[in-house]
């Protein structure tokens, strides 16, 4: 039994009662209790926010959620999103600023993508995710670190031909989506821009006039302006597209050259490189100088062996080093290019071994901020996120699981406070190993969530807060040895 509560309370990192942390909460000046927070990791939010109401209140707050953003940002991450057996799976580490040779990363996991997510991601802006399955009208907009995700309305086609594009406005700190449809030969039929933000998110169509022309290689979005490349007149005519998202206008730019382009962030310019899936020692890069004037720059680099073979660019640093991964199948080093020294570095990757004997698709994007700001839209749940309904108190209750990737779950709960104005209150709350893999039954009129699964039935008798939890197992006993039927009482008490 010792060992049972000792193993309990290691997981909900609780080692003090609620008075000791309440007590030494206070006698931590605020200025330097923030600038503790902003320095843990983004996982470690979501466990910190249930300790007390002071350090819900604290970390919930919009300045710490922005203090928290602007530090990630000098701390950028690499994201990894592997595509296994029809399934998404997403791991982030560190990115190197000046890495040595023969170092090493650890990626680690994020939560879990449902099965029936999209598994088509962009590019992500600001901490946030795009997946997209056109075929299914489901667009999807996922934040990796909470777990939070929104399903987009669906807009009436008219066509087969279709594609939307994600971005990020750093003027209005908005996200923004973009929707267009095309006929078969191109021309633009129908354009459409969707914002995240509180309220009721619709689709709104905008007249500024595009010219014919079709999709030919992956989007990117710098400083709130979309790229893509497209074919105009004809597949060998090449040209640039561009959107503005703050004005929603569209451009073209053109750029020498007939082949399909890889498109990438040169320190806050376009670029762009010709795409060879096999790689190629010979390596010219373009660099957007003037969009209104079309003036490219451009560099020629002889790249060794061993780094463009069965490799392909990803990106490139802020310090201007061109970063190649593989394409596909295991991921276990990364090369780090700097073009200024025409030298390489390879910086081993661990974290993916169980996908050693699995066929793999590997995407890795740059500069990745975690982004610990909940997905706050009115009215807009995930429908793919099986909801469970409760009655709380008299009042409508529905939860679902965030599931770790094999580590720990969270159980997110909403109650429905006022159904005229669609108003929900939110709570969040890390159960403990025991509870695991279990279903919710309802709550009890003492606000307790009770828990069952099939085979062994276990009871968690929990009582609801909305702002902090506390876990403390009180009761295990055996009642009769039934094919392993067992009772396990377990109380979480809010400070």
């Amino acid at each position: 039994m010792k060992n049972v509560e000792q193993h309990f309370s290691e997981d909900l990192l609780i080692t003090q009662s609620s008075n000791a942390v309440r007590n030494y909460s206070y006698l931590i000046p605020f200025e330097i209790l923030i600038d503790i927070f902003s320095r843990v990791p983004a996982r470690s939010i979501a466990r910190f926010r249930c300790v007390s109401k002071l350090w819900e209140s604290i970390l919930g707050s919009p300045d710490f959620t922005e203090l928290f953003l602007t530090k990630s940002v000098a701390r950028p991450r690499l994201l990894f999103a592997l595509e296994v057996d029809k399934e998404l799976f997403v791991f982030s580490s560190p990115q190197p600023q000046n890495p040595d040779e023969n170092s090493s990363l650890v990626a680690t996991p994020y939560k879990y993508f449902p099965k029936d997510f999209p598994i088509n991601i962009c590019p992500p802006l600001n901490g946030l995710v795009f997946l997209q399955d056109l075929k299914r009208k489901l667009q999807v907009v996922y934040n990796p670190v909470t777990g939070e995700s929104i399903t987009l309305p669906e807009v009436t086609a008219t066509t087969s031909f279709k594609r939307s594009y994600f971005s990020f406005d750093p003027i209005s700190k908005k996200w923004k989506v973009l929707y267009m449809e095309w006929s078969r030969d191109g021309t633009p039929k129908s354009t459409y821009v969707l914002t995240l933000k509180t309220g009721k998110c619709l689709w709104r169509k905008i007249q500024d006039p595009v010219f014919p022309h079709t999709p030919r290689c992956d989007e990117i979005c710098i400083n709130g302006v979309l790229y893509y490349g497209a074919s105009a007149k004809g597949y060998y005519s090449y040209k640039i597209v561009c959107f503005d998202f703050r004005f929603e206008k569209f451009g073209r730019i053109k750029i020498n050259g007939d082949h399909t382009w890889t498109l990438f962030n040169c320190k806050g310019k376009l670029g762009a490189h010709q795409y060879n899936l096999w790689g190629y020692e010979k390596l010219t890069l373009w660099v957007l100088e003037d969009a209104g004037k079309h003036q490219w720059s451009k560099s020629i680099c002889i790249l060794p062996s061993i780094v463009y073979k069965k490799n392909m660019i990803v990106g490139m640093t802020s310090s201007g080093e061109l970063v190649f991964t593989p394409y596909a199948c295991y991921l276990s080093n990364i090369f780090f290019y700097n073009i200024e020294r025409k030298t390489y570095t390879r910086v081993n990757i661990k974290g993916f071994e169980e996908f050693n004997h699995q066929f793999t698709l590997v995407h890795t994007f740059l500069d990745f901020v975690e982004n610990i700001n909940f997905i706050n839209i009115d009215g807009m749940f995930d429908v793919y996120n099986n909801w469970t309904l409760f009655n709380c108190k008299g009042k409508l209750g529905l939860h679902y699981y965030a599931a770790w990737y094999r580590q720990e779950e969270e159980l997110v709960l909403y109650v429905l406070e006022d159904a005229g104005k669609h108003k929900w209150s939110k709570s969040i709350c890390i159960l403990p190993p025991i509870v695991h893999n279990n279903n919710i039954v309802g709550m009890t009129c003492t606000e307790r969530l009770c828990f069952r699964r099939t085979h062994a039935i276990y009871q968690a008798l929990s009582a609801f807060s909305s702002t902090t939890w506390r876990g403390r197992l009180v009761q295990e006993s055996i009642l009769r040895d039934l094919k392993s039927l067992s009772i396990t009482l377990l109380s979480l008490t809010p400070f």
